[in-house]
């Protein structure tokens, strides 16, 4: 028996080929074993060497190293680097105070290694945040311009009304919280209001000299024992009765001042200032100061002869449906 034979997988098949067929499988046999003879010549105890494994760790090295060189070159390079600002929307708030917060804030850095001026680095949200932290603002807006100048928008807090208390007077949004203070106590802005035989002093601006500056918005006065902030509910239902009473009393009266109720600060009394600088009072509650007492006030209102609202001293309107005046 041929070697060649012996060693193919056919070795077994049987042995009646004739002519060109037999021939070819003489010829693929032989291909065959010349193959798996080359195999057994391989040392199966002996690890053929290769380099890829190599090259491809020195490629990711060198790859880790220029992506490092890169992002120190964004973060660190002073080409990159905000160096001017510009500040825009600001009415009350003063330029050079925004400024000087911004140099502070940013001539730091992050985790004391990252610039905090670095064009990259900058967010308008931590931005955002330090200088609502120190100002009465409402929303900032950054641009930046690629790669050392940006321009921060700033829309201030719009106020709804001024707070009038022992420390001065100052202007409040919405949630009557303080936006700025805008003007001292004196002494002469006092007010005193009998009530139950006690004697109550309230401390009143010059209301024409506060619209000039701020805008017509009601003024809240508390007493001296009272607390300085006001809340929502409260503000809501003082900013609804300025609108209707100025619209109810025409150009008879106008509406001057709102002053807390020290017992009960639910109650509301809006000092009116009618013909000749006569002062009266319409006390409402602001459980019930929605549209209905608005209507109620109208129509007590018309009811009143215009003679006698020169002389009128007050209109009760806190225990509805009943309502009083004199």
């Amino acid at each position: 028996m041929r070697k060649e034979y012996f060693f193919t997988p056919n070795r077994f098949d049987k042995k009646h080929n004739f002519g060109l067929k037999k021939l070819l499988w003489w010829r693929k046999s032989k291909h065959k074993v010349k193959t798996e003879e080359a195999a057994w010549r391989r040392n199966a105890m002996h690890t053929q060497k290769t380099t890829s494994g190599k090259r491809t760790k020195i490629l990711v090295s060198v790859c880790g190293v220029l992506v490092v060189m890169w992002l120190a070159l964004l973060l660190f390079s002073p080409y990159f680097r905000v160096r001017a600002f510009s500040v825009e929307g600001l009415e009350r708030i003063a330029r050079a105070d925004v400024d000087s917060t911004l140099e502070v804030y940013f001539s730091g850095k992050y985790f004391g290694v990252f610039p905090r001026n670095n064009y990259f680095l900058i967010k308008q949200d931590a931005l955002e945040e330090i200088l609502k932290s120190k100002f009465p603002i409402e929303q900032v807006a950054l641009t930046k311009n690629f790669p050392r100048t940006a321009t921060v928008m700033i829309k201030e807090k719009g106020h709804t009304g001024v707070r009038g208390d022992k420390d001065g007077f100052f202007l409040v949004d919405p949630n009557g919280l303080t936006i700025e203070k805008i003007k001292d106590r004196e002494k002469s802005e006092v007010l005193e209001l009998v009530r139950g035989g006690s004697t109550t002093t309230v401390a009143f601006p010059n209301a024409t000299e506060i619209f000039k500056r701020v805008g017509e918005v009601p003024i809240v006065m508390l007493s001296d024992t009272q607390a300085s902030a006001l809340n929502t509910e409260i503000m809501r239902a003082v900013q609804m009765a300025y609108g209707n009473l100025n619209s109810i009393v025409g150009q008879g009266s106008s509406v001057h001042h709102f002053w807390l109720e020290e017992e009960n600060e639910a109650f509301v009394n809006v000092f009116m200032v009618g013909p000749g600088g006569l002062v009266w009072v319409v006390k409402f509650s602001i459980e019930t100061s929605g549209g209905d007492l608005w209507d109620s006030v109208r129509r007590l209102w018309n009811e009143i002869h215009p003679g006698k609202r020169n002389n009128l001293e007050y209109i009760d309107m806190r225990f509805l449906p009943r309502a009083y005046y004199k």
